[in-house]
């Protein structure tokens, strides 16, 4: 049986008890984070339904309040609390921002050229039998196929709507709106899917990054760049590994203070299939770059585009992490950049201590055909991103983490059902999950396994 060891930087019972005697705020950091963005909403004028950038913009508020309250300018941090707060940041602006919709996927921009996805060479003909005119329309009806496949094993019992719902809900609809919108004109106008059922995994597309001018761009020997199929595409849109996450500070504290293999090597294979199935989603200007050199180093990213054929430079990727720090992240100096950057050292050091010697990169050719079965369906402690349902009445997406039991153990054990509504406070886990304090799950791991106790920030408090 494996046991999670605490982390050398996780806080221990004197912090957690100094915090909760001190000014600082004892009720957990996600469920102030939620009753702040309840609040915002309920300040739309006349109550109107939230767009998008309704969305996004009362979460990075949300946000905003919940880390002045618990991590007040001029406090002193411990190293620990430096990499929560950082990591907790980043979480919620990929929660905001949701970089897996549609309008990540950009279409050719002669001014900037951004990355982008084109045609492989003969996959052109075949797409436009099926009323595709360009990749996007096939990435989205793929999407549109995954969702129908996940219906009848999604299926519930109707349950009462709750606050976390109908943040959810407006998710969906951000992404629904956009698919629509393709279904009715796709390629503006070129032409409309027909009503047959498309080969998907043979449908395939190139990821061309951006150059510093046309004429290199058009250079480029597409035939040298390694294909994804669009279904490969729309399988990591649609299972991102942040997408159905609700509770970011306690996803943060998971992913910090992670230490089982299996987590670990889950962890690993997320961040290796954005890289190799969803380039785009570390475009200059999308915070889901961020996320992945969490995981992976920087090295290794270039290694893993330079076997696709695809030519990234070290620098390159620097300039953007950097950008999006100070930009949209606020992060001017290497002071506010060092909970973010320790924790991705720790972190890598983590998963390369249990993932041995470096071999060949190698990939399937077919995501769909190969890992996805495997990530859809863990086993032996393979861990898979799902929501909890919820309870304390109302009931609630969970959003955490589950681990499936195997012979080893899920790692942290939290197929956490919740926390007791969308803005409930200490609620009760739901069905097979975790509590609202934090502890493992019944159903996330096999057997009983200790965890390091969480401070005042968690729901564990």
């Amino acid at each position: 049986m494996s046991t999670i060891a605490p982390s050398p930087l996780a806080p221990s019972s004197q912090v957690a008890q100094a915090a909760q005697s001190s000014s600082r705020p004892t009720m957990p950091w996600d469920d102030s984070f939620l009753g702040s963005f309840a609040s915002l909403l309920e300040q739309l004028p006349n109550g109107r339904e939230p767009t998008y950038n309704d969305r996004c913009r009362i979460i990075k508020q949300a946000h905003s309040i919940t880390e002045a309250l618990y991590y007040p300018a001029g406090a002193t941090l411990s190293p620990g609390e430096k990499q929560q707060k950082a990591l907790t940041r980043v979480l919620c602006y990929i929660m905001a921002e949701q970089p897996w919709l549609q309008k990540w996927i950009r279409p050719q921009d002669v001014e900037r050229k951004l990355s982008r996805f084109e045609w492989a060479p003969d996959s052109q003909a075949l797409a436009q039998t099926f009323g595709f005119m360009a990749p996007v329309d096939a990435i989205k009806a793929a999407r549109e196929e995954l969702k129908q496949q996940a219906a009848p094993a999604a299926a519930t019992p109707p349950t009462p709507t709750t606050d976390e719902q109908a943040l959810q809900d407006q998710a969906m609809r951000d992404t629904e709106a956009e698919e629509s919108t393709a279904a009715k004109d796709p390629a503006k106008g070129k032409g409309k899917a027909v009503e047959r059922e498309a080969p998907f995994d043979d449908i395939e597309v190139i990821y061309v990054p951006g150059t510093v001018s046309s004429d290199a761009t058009n250079a480029i020997n597409r035939n040298n760049i390694y294909r994804i199929s669009v279904e490969s595409v729309a399988y990591q849109l649609e299972h991102h590994m942040c997408k159905d996450m609700t509770r970011p500070w306690d996803t943060a504290f998971e992913i910090l203070h992670a230490t089982d293999p299996h987590r670990l090597l889950e962890i690993q294979r997320h961040g290796h299939e954005i890289i190799d199935f969803a380039p785009h989603l570390l475009d200059n200007d999308n915070i889901s770059l961020l996320i992945v050199l969490l995981i992976v180093p920087r090295s290794e990213i270039c290694a893993r585009f330079a076997n696709s054929g695809i030519r990234v430079e070290g620098s390159t990727m620097s300039h953007r992490k950097s950008e999006l720090m100070k930009h949209l992240l606020g992060w001017l100096t290497q002071e506010d950049k060092w909970g973010f950057d320790s924790a991705a050292n720790e972190l890598q050091k983590k998963i390369k201590a249990v993932a041995g010697p470096k071999g060949k990169t190698t990939r399937p050719r077919q995501y769909r055909k190969s890992a996805a079965s495997a990530s859809t369906t863990p086993q032996n402690g393979a861990a898979a991103w799902t929501n909890g349902a919820g309870s304390n009445g109302s009931g609630s997406l969970g959003g955490s983490v589950a681990q499936a039991p195997g012979a080893i153990g899920g790692s942290f054990g939290q197929a956490s059902g919740g926390y007791g509504g969308f803005f409930g406070y200490g609620g009760v886990g739901g069905v097979g999950g975790a509590s609202a304090s934090g502890t493992n799950g019944a159903s996330g791991a096999s057997g009983s396994e200790s965890v390091p106790p969480p401070p005042p920030g968690s729901s564990g408090q």
